[in-house]
Parts: structure tokens; C-alpha cells; sequence
């Protein structure tokens, strides 16, 4: 009975701000020159902010936008005009900000591109002069590795797969068998050679983290998981690929190096997954020295996962089918 109710608490308590997990995606703007000083300006929302939510924006008072700096709907495209080059971007939010990150592709006469990438909170976004050659490379590796520490579904699943594989050639051959699949349909569904809908993947990456939480739940024996690793987690992560190639295209690719800023954007991924791996399997070491291991946590964490992650399922099927 305790156990339930530590795992209906944390429940309630994730799902305040965190039940949407991979739809809390940045804000998304692009600032072209098409002439010395004359801009083009594209903005995207995601779909989980509400239009009461959107922020205005707002440059240096030399420049001009076309019609009014309140921006209409969930995307589109307006003009820019300024005397000189602006210095700024600044965001203002009718109701505070929503807590989520902005990207901004910002693209000048001249000058390589650059993502510019802020957190949360940050309403000014400065806009430099210069920008670098090689910049896409790292604005993207960036996102990847943001996109990855802020997905609470993926960290969950790889979680899993860390207490289920407590050998560590096992799970180094499961992570390597996910890495390879992501990889795989990350690139095809972001360069457009295949095209899922995404509500049904959204749903099945849920799933597929309950079938995992339900693994460590129920064992009798070697699971199909552990007799299987690179086939199961090989599995899962074609479907995480579809999702983080979801991401990708609302935020964009340049149209100069898309090669680059893939292979940048998959290398920000890596890097912060196995940064996870490593944290994580050094707190299951340390857990596990523990001569007695609170039954709390010892099927209360897979519980709190799978409960969690059923919610997500039933959450992306509903939703995407409403809409």
C-alpha cells in the first residue's frame, strides 16, 4: 500500500509539467536578409502551446515589421525592415514565459548561418554582428544534447534498459544496437525518405518504455530483453528516431550543409545519452552496494515508469486523434 501511494504521488507530481514529454519543443525562428538590412522573418510554435500563450516580438526601434509585431497563428512569414543590422531579438509573453527554450536560425548577406539556442526565461536573445564558419556544427550538437537531457520518455527508457542489463557488455551492446537504429531512421525520416505519422509514434514509443517498465516487473527468468538485447533495444530506438526526427524538422535544417547539421545534431544526441548511461549506471552501482535496497524503490522506480508511461500512451493516442 505505500508503495502505491509513493508511486500515484510522484504520478500526480511529474505529471503537473512533464506528461508531455517530447512536446515540449523550442520555439522556432528564422531571420533571413534578403538585402543589406531587409529581413525576412519565419516563426513556428509547437503544437503544445496554447494561443494565449504566444509570445510577441519585438527588434531595436530602427527596424520595422511588417504589419504588427504580435504574430498570428501557430507559424507564417513577415517582413523585417531595418536601418542597420538589429543587435536583438526580444520576446514578450502575455502570461509569462511557458517554460520553453528558443531556437532562432539566424542567417545574414555574406556570413555563414548560425543557430542561436536559449533556455527557458531568456527574453533577449542577442544577435551577433559576425558569425563564425562552422557554426551550424555547433549549435546543433547543442540541441542534440538539449533535446536529449530534456526528454523525460527517453531518459526513462534508458533507465530501463540500464537496471534490466546489470552486465555491462549487455548493455553496451543494447545501447550500441539503439544507437545504430536511431541513427538510422533519424536521417531517413529528416531528410523526408520516409514519412510515418506521428501520433502513432509518439504512442508506440510510450509502449514501448511500459514494456520495458513491465520487464523488470515481472521476470521469471532471463527476459526477452536480456536474451535479445541488440533485437529489443534495436527495435525500440527505430522508433525514437522517428521521434527525435519529428523534432528536428519543426525546428529546421539548413539548407547550406543538412549533412552536417544532422550528423552534428545525432553526434549532440550520443553524447548526452551516454552521459546519462555512465551517471546512472554509477547510481545503480552505489544503490545496489546497499545491503538492503528499499522495496520502495526496488519496484516502485519500474512501477512509477510504467504508470507513467501508460499515461503518455492513452495522452498521445487521445490527443492525436482529436486532433
Amino acid at each position: 500500500m505505500k508503495r502505491l501511494a509513493f508511486v500515484l504521488i510522484a504520478v500526480v507530481a511529474l505529471t503537473g509539467g512533464l506528461v508531455s514529454a517530447h512536446e515540449s519543443r523550442p520555439l522556432y525562428f528564422e531571420l533571413t536578409e534578403l538585402q543589406p538590412n531587409q529581413f525576412q522573418f519565419n516563426w513556428r510554435f509547437p503544437a503544445s502551446l496554447a494561443s494565449f500563450e504566444r509570445p510577441s516580438v519585438g527588434f531595436e526601434e530602427n527596424c520595422r515589421l511588417e504589419g504588427s509585431e504580435h504574430l498570428i497563428g501557430a507559424s507564417g512569414i513577415i517582413r523585417l525592415d531595418c536601418q542597420t543590422a538589429p543587435s536583438q531579438m526580444v520576446l514578450a509573453f502575455p502570461s509569462g514565459n511557458p517554460s520553453l527554450s528558443t531556437v532562432l536560425q539566424y542567417k545574414r548577406l555574406g556570413f555563414a548561418p548560425q543557430l542561436i539556442q536559449v533556455g527557458p526565461g531568456q527574453a533577449i536573445i542577442p544577435l551577433p554582428e559576425r558569425v563564425s564558419e562552422g557554426s551550424w556544427w555547433s549549435g546543433y550538437f547543442a540541441l542534440g544534447v538539449d533535446h536529449i537531457l530534456g526528454g523525460l520518455d527517453h531518459l526513462l527508457l534508458v533507465a530501463c534498459l540500464v537496471l534490466l542489463l546489470p552486465n555491462l557488455k549487455a548493455l553496451l551492446l543494447a545501447v550500441s544496437g539503439f544507437t545504430l537504429a536511431h541513427s538510422l531512421t533519424l536521417g531517413l525520416a529528416a531528410l523526408e525518405f520516409i514519412t510515418v505519422p506521428m501520433v502513432i509514434v509518439e504512442a508506440l514509443i510510450a509502449l514501448s518504455i511500459v514494456a520495458l517498465a513491465a520487464e523488470l516487473l515481472y521476470r521469471d527468468g532471463p527476459s526477452l530483453g536480456q536474451r535479445y538485447p541488440i533485437l529489443v533495444s534495436g527495435t525500440i530506438g527505430l522508433l525514437h528516431g522517428l521521434g527525435f526526427a519529428s523534432a528536428l524538422r519543426e525546428m529546421g535544417l539548413p539548407e547550406e550543409d543538412v549533412l552536417v547539421a544532422l550528423f552534428a545534431f545525432n553526434i549532440g544526441v550520443e553524447a548526452g545519452q551516454l552521459g546519462f548511461v555512465a551517471l546512472f549506471k554509477l547510481v545503480v552501482i552505489v544503490w545496489y552496494q546497499l545491503r538492503q535496497v528499499p522495496d520502495i524503490w526496488r519496484r516502485g522506480f519500474p512501477e512509477l515508469v510504467g504508470v507513467l508511461a501508460a499515461f503518455w500512451f492513452f495522452q498521445r493516442l487521445l490527443l492525436g486523434l482529436a486532433e
